[in-house]
């Protein structure tokens, strides 16, 4: 279905593609990963089968439109929708051949989640002076700091810190409209889920947050969220929930007792930890080692700290009290690999105690990141292409799966169909490997060709293929 996007869901929408419009609708496919807060769509149209050449599907969709894409049906009835994207692109292709000429309309967009991550502020001069909104930069720097972050020394919670900023930006959109983008948050009320933002635990930043990095130019909404969110200790990506999209930003669930919580079903009120994959849903699946990204050194470091990072890892090492993690035993097959986290928002004066507790901080994380990525070159990843059922929820990105008697993580997800064929739901996966029932990483997967030959046996056999 899709809408013109200042309608709301709760109106009719302008087009409409059911199981009688298959000739029309051509294709689809919506897309999800861990590493992108906007997520894809695409649809693919045959105007030659629309009937009515008088009222061109091409005009009809606009710019901004909305489209909602449903796959499932739940007690006869079609559910929530799967997918909500709005339109960013459309194109007419018209290719000749022997039997005449062939029409195709194909339109592209990104999740509607993408219109956060599309929010801008300028605080560019030039912008200032030809639309006639003149903002001081020293008024919306105040308005990131001291307006958003208290004077606390306790790290914020993460929730409160996004919709803070999320929250600023609409005051700042109501007195500078031409430096902002206010419409754009009205489709975003329109559609998103009215938290706007999930997160997955009330977990906080592990220190007090003093100032998102605002400067002159162009800052768009995640260039601040992700400065004090910084990847790859952090995920943001869109979801659905209950038909309405929200936007998950969370520290990657890869310490044990996260990775043991991962969950699914969400819609039913029942958790499968993790999912098994239906061998009567696989279609297709490939999995791979490699030793292409491998890490030997991990460090965390906090930009606005009282020493330069250089300087701190030298002066640390001197005192013999290092927040630096190296993995030795690796540096003789792969030497010196670092994997260095610099996160913003630091600039609290501090005793001498704070600064203590604070490089006691930085060394848990550095060891958290070599727990988490100190064994990429053992553990599997690949994909896994499933024949997407109409009656259940499929895996989704952000969730865990079992498979080959060990278990994943999937980082991207895409759904996709073409006409007289059958749905499909192809997961990126990574991290496969065998882990303990507290969630902790045994070691790598062995026998997973001969996994797959049990599998292929089925009857009594799915039960220990998915365990």
């Amino acid at each position: 279905m899709i809408y013109r996007p200042g309608d709301g869901p709760n109106g009719n929408p302008k087009l409409s593609f059911g199981m009688g419009a298959r000739k029309v609708l051509q294709s689809y496919s919506f897309s999800s990963s861990v590493t992108d807060p906007k997520g894809a769509f695409s649809l693919t149209f045959y105007p030659d089968e629309e009937g009515d050449y008088n009222d061109p599907l091409f005009d009809k969709i606009e710019m901004l439109d909305i489209v909602l894409i449903y796959e499932r049906y739940k007690d006869g009835q079609i559910a929530d929708a799967a997918f909500t994207g709005i339109v960013k692109n459309k194109k007419y292709v018209v290719q000749m051949s022997d039997t005449g000429a062939r029409r195709v309309i194909s339109v592209t967009g990104y999740s509607i989640g993408g219109l956060i991550a599309d929010l801008k502020m300028t605080m560019d001069l030039h912008a200032m002076l030809l639309t006639g909104d003149i903002a001081n930069d020293k008024t919306l720097n105040l308005k990131f700091t001291t307006e958003i972050i208290t004077e606390s020394k306790d790290p914020p919670a993460i929730t409160d810190l996004v919709n803070k900023v999320y929250d600023a930006f609409i005051d700042i959109s109501e007195n500078y409209g031409k430096l902002t983008m206010p419409d754009v948050f009205k489709y975003i009320d329109n559609w998103m889920a009215p938290e706007k933002f999930f997160i997955d635990t009330e977990e906080k930043m592990f220190y007090p947050v003093g100032n998102l990095g605002v400067y002159k130019g162009t800052q768009s909404f995640f260039d601040l969220i992700e400065g004090v969110c910084a990847k790859p200790l952090y995920e943001i990506f869109p979801r659905m929930r209950k038909g309405k999209t929200e936007i998950v930003i969370r520290q990657a669930p890869f310490d044990k007792e996260k990775w043991l919580k991962i969950a699914h079903g969400w819609e039913e009120g029942k958790y499968e930890l993790p999912i098994a994959i239906d061998p009567t849903l696989l279609k297709s699946f490939d999995i791979a080692q490699s030793d292409s990204e491998v890490y030997t050194v991990f460090f965390a470091y906090l930009r606005g700290y009282p020493l330069t990072m250089d300087q701190q890892i030298t002066i640390e090492k001197i005192r013999g009290d290092s927040s630096v993690v190296m993995d030795v035993e690796k540096f003789g097959k792969y030497g010196f690999r670092p994997l260095y986290l610099t996160i913003n928002g630091f600039n609290y004066k501090q005793d001498d105690k704070d600064v203590a507790d604070l490089q006691s901080e930085r060394k848990t994380l550095s060891e958290r990141l070599r727990d988490w990525f100190g064994n990429l070159e053992k553990m599997y990843n690949g994909t896994i292409t499933l024949s997407t059922s109409i009656n259940r929820i499929m895996p989704e990105t952000g969730e865990k799966i079992s498979f080959l008697g060990g278990e994943f993580y999937i980082t991207g997800a895409e759904h996709r169909w073409n006409y007289e064929g059958n749905p499909e739901t192809i997961l990126t996966v990574t991290r496969g490997a065998e882990y303990n029932q507290e969630g902790q990483y045994v070691g790598e997967l062995k026998e997973v060709t001969k996994k797959y030959e049990e599998m292929k046996g089925g009857g009594s056999v799915y039960e220990s293929w998915i365990t």
